[in-house]
C-alpha cells in the first residue's frame, strides 16, 4: 500500500470512530448533526495527511464547506454543509448513514487528489482542484457504489467497512455484487451440467432395458383378455 493510501486508510478508520454497531448495524447518534462528526473527520484528515499549506487554507471556515460541495451533487448539499438539525430531520437513519460514509469516502478521494497534485494549498490552488474533482467520473461512481453498500443494512466489524470503502478509494473492479453474480453464474452453471449428466445417466440405463412394455415399469407385461 502507497503513503498515500495508507493516510486514506488512517483517515476513515479514525472517521469510524463517530459510529456505532448495535444489533449488527451501524449508527449515528439520532440528536447528531452531520456537519458536526464531519468536521471531526475533515481534522482528522487534515492532521494525517500534512499537506503543504502555508496560509492554512484547509484551517479557513470555509474548507469543510468548498470540499463537501466538490463531493457531493447541488441536491444533497445542504445535508452535509447545513448547521440544522433540522435539514436531517427527514431522513431516515439508512439515509444519514450513507450521507456520512460518502462524506468520508469523498474526503480520502479528495485528500489523495490533493496530495498526488503537489500543489501548495493556496486559495486559489485548493478551488482549482477541488473544482477538477468534481468533475471526475470516480466522484460520481463512488457515491453510487456508497450508496449501494450491503453495510447499510449489516456490519459487525469496522475492519470490514474500511477494506470496502478503500476499494471504493481505489477504483478496484470487483465489488460485492460482482462477486455474488459470478458465483450465482457458478452454481447454475454446476446445476446444469450435473442435470445433463444425470439425464445421459437415464437415457442409458433405459435404452439397455430388455424390455419395454406400453410404458409399465420394467418387469410387468399385459394380460390378454379373453
Amino acid at each position: 500500500m502507497s503513503s498515500t493510501s495508507s493516510k486514506c486508510q488512517d483517515g476513515i478508520t479514525a472517521s469510524l470512530d463517530y459510529l456505532n454497531i448495535e444489533g449488527g448495524r451501524l449508527s449515528i447518534q439520532p440528536e447528531t448533526k452531520l456537519l458536526d462528526i464531519l468536521a471531526g473527520c475533515f481534522s482528522n484528515f487534515v492532521d494525517i495527511f500534512d499537506l503543504q499549506d502555508e496560509e492554512k487554507t484547509l484551517s479557513s471556515p470555509s474548507a469543510l464547506e468548498d470540499v463537501m460541495k466538490s463531493i457531493f451533487d447541488n441536491e444533497n448539499q445542504a445535508f452535509v454543509t447545513e448547521d440544522s438539525l433540522q435539514i436531517v430531520e427527514g431522513l431516515e437513519a439508512k439515509e444519514k448513514l450513507s450521507l456520512f460514509l460518502q462524506s468520508v469516502t469523498g474526503m480520502a478521494m479528495v485528500f489523495q487528489h490533493l496530495a498526488l497534485s503537489g500543489a501548495n494549498m493556496t486559495p486559489s490552488a485548493l478551488a482549482r482542484e477541488l473544482e477538477i474533482f468534481s468533475e471526475e467520473d470516480e466522484r460520481h461512481d463512488m457515491l453510487e457504489k456508497v450508496a449501494a453498500s450491503r453495510f447499510l443494512n449489516t456490519c459487525s466489524d469496522k475492519k470490514d467497512l474500511v477494506v470496502s470503502l478503500m476499494k471504493i478509494v481505489e477504483d478496484e473492479d470487483e465489488d460485492d455484487t460482482t462477486v455474488l453474480e459470478t458465483n450465482h453464474h457458478n452454481l447454475v452453471t454446476s446445476w446444469v451440467a450435473s442435470k445433463q449428466s444425470i439425464n445421459t445417466e437415464i437415457e442409458e440405463w433405459d435404452s439397455s432395458r430388455p424390455c419395454k412394455n406400453m410404458g409399465l415399469p420394467w418387469g410387468f407385461t399385459i394380460l390378454a383378455l379373453n
